[in-house]
C-alpha cells in the first residue's frame, strides 16, 4: 500500500508537471529516529488556498483539470489514507521557486516492525 501511495504521489508530479519539468524523489533522514520521504516537482504548482484540498476525495484544482481532463482526484486521496493508516503525516507545501512538495513523514521503523523484530530476539 505504501508503494501505491508514494506512486500517486509521483505519477501526479510528473502528469501535473510542464514539459520539460523535473521530479526528485528524496529519503533522508530528520529528527532523530524519522524519516521523510519527499516528492519535489518545478511544475506550475498549487495555489495555496487548495493544498489543503489536494486529499480531498473527487478534488482537482482549475489548473490539473486543464493539463489532465481525464483523471478522476483520487491519488492523492489514497495516498493521503495509506500514509494514515501507516502512521505518517502527509505534508504539502509551495516551494519558494514553484513546483508542489509532497513529504511523507514518519517513524524510520514503524511500530509493528519494531514488535515483531523485538519478539523473534525474545
Amino acid at each position: 500500500m505504501l508503494e501505491q501511495a508514494v506512486s500517486n504521489v509521483v505519477y501526479n508530479a510528473i502528469r501535473h508537471n510542464r514539459a520539460g519539468g523535473h521530479v526528485a524523489v528524496l529519503l533522508e533522514g530528520v529528527a532523530g529516529d524519522r524519516f521523510r520521504l519527499r516528492v519535489v516537482d518545478d511544475g506550475p504548482g498549487v495555489p495555496a488556498d487548495e493544498l489543503a484540498r489536494l486529499v480531498e476525495r473527487g478534488f482537482r484544482s482549475d489548473a490539473a483539470r486543464t493539463r489532465a481532463p481525464d483523471g478522476q482526484g483520487l491519488g492523492l486521496h489514497i495516498a493521503a489514507r495509506v500514509a494514515a493508516l501507516h502512521g505518517l503525516e502527509l505534508v504539502f507545501d509551495s516551494p519558494p521557486g514553484g513546483g508542489l512538495q509532497v513529504d511523507f513523514i514518519g517513524p524510520r521503523v514503524c511500530a509493528e516492525v519494531a514488535d515483531s523484530t523485538q519478539e523473534a530476539h525474545l
